[in-house]
């Protein structure tokens, strides 16, 4: 009888909820309003912003890159649009005599710049590009180009011109032909190229 009671006596002890085992094999009132201790809370808190952090970071970073592709590809439209404009306006491409590239030539009514097209990808590069400065165009008789500020960083541009340049660079004026050239300065509305050659 003492051997039969110790037995049960151990086997109740097992089972009772100070023991360490209890929760994993019994589901209990005692079991069920256990919950977290702060120090995992603050660890699970931890992690999760760390994941977020890291997500809008390459969220922020794939936005750039969208709005700087959308930037070359409207500019990229000028171009073919530009050599039709040439072909249907007695081969020119804007007004003879214009020396200076300026946000004022993107709006030149006896210019390229005056096509609807034209005027419709300049306007979208400018959204994407956020900037509410740094825009250049420049056309005359046989040259033009246009640049826009890039998105991730404003003191950069992206220009196209009719020498079939699609570059990094700002549209400028080297007599006698508007050209897409890298500027001296971090400014994107320089107008001074550091060669009178442009980079392809």
């Amino acid at each position: 009888m003492s051997k039969l009671f110790k037995g049960r006596s151990s086997d109740v002890s097992s089972s009772s909820p100070s023991s360490s085992s209890y929760c994993a094999t019994a589901l209990t009132p005692y079991c069920a309003k256990r919950g977290f201790t702060l120090i995992e809370l603050l660890v699970v808190i931890a992690i999760i912003g760390i994941l977020s952090s890291v997500v809008l970071v390459s969220l922020n970073s794939a936005r750039v890159k969208a709005a700087n592709t959308s930037i070359k590809s409207n500019l990229t439209t000028i171009r073919g649009q530009a050599e039709l404009w040439y072909d249907d306006n007695g081969n020119k491409y804007g007004p003879v005599g214009t020396d200076a590239a300026s946000a004022d030539n993107c709006k030149l009514d006896n210019s390229m710049f005056a096509d609807p097209t034209i005027t419709a990808a300049i306007n979208k590069a400018k959204e994407s590009s956020g900037s509410a400065t740094g825009i250049l165009c420049g056309s005359n008789g046989t040259s033009y180009a246009a640049s826009v500020p890039l998105k991730d960083d404003a003191t950069k541009s992206w220009c196209v011109d009719n020498m079939s340049n699609s570059m990094e660079g700002i549209a400028s004026y080297t007599s006698p032909t508007f050209q897409c050239v890298v500027p001296t300065s971090n400014s994107p509305t320089s107008n001074s190229p550091t060669s009178n050659s442009p980079t392809s």
